[in-house]
C-alpha cells in the first residue's frame, strides 16, 4: 500500500526570503531618496528671481497670502522707462488664485507673502514675465515693474487643500504602491507540485 504525499515547491521569479516586507520598505525608501536627491539637485540651478519693495506696509496683518489662496488687488504695470501699459485704478480690482498659473510666474512670486492693505512694488524679469513675445504696449525681452495693492484673501476650502495635499505626495505614494504590488505578486507566485508514492 502506497500513502501519496503533495509537496510544493515554490519556484517564482525571486525567493520570499529577498522579498521580504524589509526590503520592499529598503527598496521604496531608497526610490523615494534617489527622488529627493534629483529635486535638490535641480534646485540648484540658478533661477531668475524678482526685485520686491515694501511702498506701505500692512497695519495689520494676521495672514499672509500663500499657494490656493484667491486673492483681490490693484495693480499698476510700467516698463523701467517709467510708460505705463496697464491698470486697474478706475476700475473694479482683479481676483486671481494664486497656483493655477492665471498670472506670469513673477506676479505669483510676487504677491506671495503679503498682507490686506499692503503696497510693494515688484520687478520682475523677462524670464519670468513675457519673455521674447510682444504683448501690446509691453515690448519683446522687456523688464516689468507692477505695483501692487492687496484689497483680501479669500482661504481655500479644506476639500481643495486635501486635494493639493493628494497632488503633492502622489508621486511618493505610487512608489510605495509599485512597491507593495511587486511584493504580493512575488508571495503569490506559481509554484510546481510534485507527487511521489510512499510505501506505507
Amino acid at each position: 500500500v502506497y500513502k501519496r504525499q503533495v509537496s510544493t515547491q515554490s519556484t517564482g521569479p525571486l525567493q520570499k526570503s529577498l522579498l521580504s516586507p524589509w526590503v520592499i520598505v529598503m527598496i521604496c525608501s531608497l526610490s523615494v531618496c534617489i527622488l529627493l536627491f534629483s529635486l535638490a539637485f535641480a534646485g540648484r540651478v540658478p533661477k531668475p528671481t524678482i526685485q520686491t519693495e515694501i511702498l506701505t506696509p500692512s497695519e495689520f496683518c494676521s495672514r499672509v497670502a500663500q499657494e490656493g489662496d484667491t486673492v483681490s488687488l490693484h495693480y499698476t504695470g510700467k516698463l523701467t522707462n517709467g510708460k505705463q501699459f496697464d491698470t486697474s485704478e478706475g476700475k473694479a480690482p482683479i481676483n486671481v488664485t494664486i497656483g493655477r498659473k492665471q498670472l506670469i510666474p513673477g506676479w505669483e512670486q510676487g504677491i506671495l507673502g503679503m498682507c490686506v492693505g499692503e503696497k510693494r512694488r515688484i520687478t520682475i524679469p523677462p524670464e519670468l514675465g513675457y519673455g521674447k513675445e510682444s504683448r501690446g504696449k509691453i515690448p519683446a525681452g522687456s523688464t516689468l515693474v507692477f505695483e501692487l495693492e492687496l484689497l483680501a484673501i479669500t482661504t481655500p476650502s479644506w476639500i481643495v487643500v486635501f486635494l493639493s495635499f493628494l497632488v503633492q505626495v502622489s508621486p511618493f505614494l505610487g512608489v510605495i504602491f509599485v512597491g507593495l504590488w511587486i511584493y504580493s505578486r512575488a508571495q503569490s507566485g506559481p509554484s510546481n507540485t510534485s507527487t511521489h508514492y510512499k510505501r506505507k
